[in-house]
């Protein structure tokens, strides 16, 4: 559990309601030209539960495995942490608790490394000559796999509380956030909110972060050799691909807003497309 993280309350802002803006501002017959005037109290809480499964296991003849699997839940009412966002009355803080932005609720990890089984001591070319010492043996594989869970956002609509703060949309009950087949193109439904109505003066009852975006799943691989120059120095050479497959792997959707252009739709990329890179290193 986490308490006392930092909170930013906007203790300018006004109630919702009728009327021009600035006015109703607390703070306008002091200030009348300011508009924003942000206090950060200490008044946030979060909480973490998790439950974490390991396996390791080193195999015989150059074969280690190592694989864990993590179920979590992280929820705060204070996302000053960057991520989606979605807090909306600022003098509310209970209506912002939801799922963190960087909730992950299913992580799975493995490494695995190989020892080829090439070159001097081993079971195929195992004669000590210049071929198998230097271009055949020694080489070791590494491969790491991530697959994860999709991140939370939080679903947007033009405010009604005619006061300056964000809002969030309003849910239509009975209506599937989800298409039956999402695509970047349309990730949510957004017939599934709606924008609440103007005179209201009203924030949406939709919560923070209940929509979830891609799943993401990434391989990297390595390929490892010692060259033995000395008894005292080596050349150690090293070729690494990350994004080995070179999938793709979407971020969460970038316009949330119901009623704008391009609603649901995700534009960009979480990570890079596959990388390449060798290095080279005399050790003595």
């Amino acid at each position: 559990m986490g308490r006392r993280l930092a909170w930013n309350l906007g203790i300018n802002t006004p109630q919702p309601g009728p009327g021009a803006i600035n006015p109703r501002r607390p703070y306008y017959s002091q200030l009348p030209n300011i508009t924003t005037i942000n206090y950060w109290e200490s008044a946030g809480n979060s909480e973490f539960q998790s439950l974490q499964v390991t396996f390791e296991k080193r195999y015989a003849k150059g074969l280690y495995l190592n694989a864990n699997w993590v179920w979590s839940h992280a929820m705060d009412n204070a996302p000053w942490d960057g991520g989606s966002g979605g807090g909306q009355d600022p003098f509310n803080r209970r209506a912002d608790w939801g799922s963190s932005n960087s909730d992950a609720r299913h992580r799975f990890n493995l490494f695995a490394t190989y020892e080829l089984p090439f070159g001097e001591g081993k079971r195929w070319s195992g004669s000590n000559n210049l071929v198998n010492r230097y271009l055949l043996g020694g080489w070791e594989v590494d491969a790491i796999l991530v697959l994860q869970s999709g991140l939370p956002f939080t679903v947007l609509a033009p405010a009604a509380t005619n006061n300056g703060a964000s809002a969030r949309a309003n849910v239509i009950a009975g209506v599937n956030p989800y298409p039956a087949q999402r695509t970047i193109a349309q990730w949510f439904d957004p017939a599934a909110f709606s924008i609440p109505p103007a005179s209201c003066y009203c924030y949406g009852n939709s919560g923070r972060d209940v929509l979830t975006g891609p799943r993401s799943s990434n391989l990297d691989l390595t390929a490892a050799k010692r060259f033995r120059i000395t008894e005292s120095a080596n050349l150690a050479f090293r070729a690494e691909f990350f994004n080995a497959l070179n999938h793709p792997q979407f971020a969460i959707p970038g316009n949330t807003t119901i009623g704008s252009n391009g609603v649901g739709s995700i534009s960009a990329t979480a990570r890079p497309s596959r990388q390449i890179q060798f290095a080279l290193r005399l050790v003595f």
